[in-house]
C-alpha cells in the first residue's frame, strides 16, 4: 500500500516496514499486514523461514523500566499542509511537490533511487522553480521564519542541477544564511547557475504564457 508517511505519498509500503532507512539497529517496526493473514490461520510462512528468527506472534504488549543516565527529547515536527495555499496548486497541478517529497526522490534509499523525475516516474524536468517561505513569514498561516527553507532550497537547487542538467529558479523574499559555510554554499550555487529571483510568488499555473508553448 502507498507509504504516506516516510515516503511522503512517492513509494509503497512493504510488509516489513522501517521508520528510517538509516535507522541503527536495523529493526523492522511493523508486520500488521503478515499479522492479519495469521490471525485468519491462512498464512505464518514468514514466521518459519525467517533466517533469524525475529518474526514471533506470541508475542504481547510490556512495559519496561529502565534506569539511564541521560534522556533526550526528540519532539519531532508536523508538517505544513500545502494545499491550504491553492494559488501553489498542490494536489491539484501534478508536479507541484512539497519540499519533503522532493527530499525523498534526491535520496538513494528513495522510491525513486535518487532520480528526480516527475509525477509520472519517468520524465526528468527541464526546468525546476523552487518557491522559499510556503506557509512562513506570512501572517495568514505563520508569521515566523522556518529557519530551514533558505538552505533546504540551496541544496535542492544543487541537486537538480547536478542531477537533471534542469534551469533551475529560486524564488525568494530575504536569504538568509547564517551558519558557517552556509554562505559558501549560497555562492556556489550561484556560480552553478541557478538564477534566484527576489518576491514573493503569486500564484503556479499550468497554463502557457506564449502561443505553442508546452508546459511541464
Amino acid at each position: 500500500m502507498i507509504d504516506d508517511v516516510f515516503e511522503a505519498g512517492l513509494g509503497t509500503e512493504k510488509q516489513y516496514t522501517h521508520p528510517s532507512h538509516k535507522l541503527y539497529p536495523s529493526i523492522q517496526s511493523s508486520i500488521e499486514i503478515i499479522a492479519l493473514i495469521s490471525k485468519k490461520g491462512t498464512c505464518r510462512a514468514c514466521e518459519k523461514f525467517c533466517p533469524t528468527n525475529a518474526i514471533d506472534f506470541t508475542q504481547q504488549e510490556e512495559f519496561l523500566q529502565l534506569e539511564v543516565g541521560q534522556i533526550i527529547l526528540a519532539t519531532g515536527y508536523e508538517l505544513f499542509d500545502a494545499r491550504r495555499i491553492l494559488q501553489y496548486g498542490y494536489g491539484r497541478l501534478a508536479n507541484v511537490f512539497t519540499s519533503m517529497e522532493f527530499e525523498r526522490l534526491t535520496n538513494a534509499a528513495g522510491p525513486t533511487g535518487g532520480k528526480i523525475v516527475l509525477r509520472d516516474g519517468v520524465s526528468v524536468p527541464k526546468t525546476v522553480g523552487i518557491v522559499h517561505c510556503v506557509g512562513s513569514r506570512d501572517k495568514n498561516y505563520n508569521n515566523y521564519c522556518s529557519s530551514i527553507c533558505c538552505m533546504q532550497s540551496l541544496k535542492f537547487a544543487h541537486l537538480a542541477e547536478e542531477r537533471t542538467g534542469a534551469e533551475v529558479y529560486n524564488f525568494y523574499i530575504d536569504m538568509r544564511t547564517p551558519a558557517k559555510s552556509y554562505d559558501e554554499f549560497y555562492q556556489r550555487v550561484l556560480e552553478e547557475g541557478t538564477h534566484f529571483i527576489r518576491g514573493r510568488v503569486a500564484s503556479i499555473s499550468d497554463a502557457a504564457r506564449n502561443p505553442g508553448k508546452k508546459v511541464s
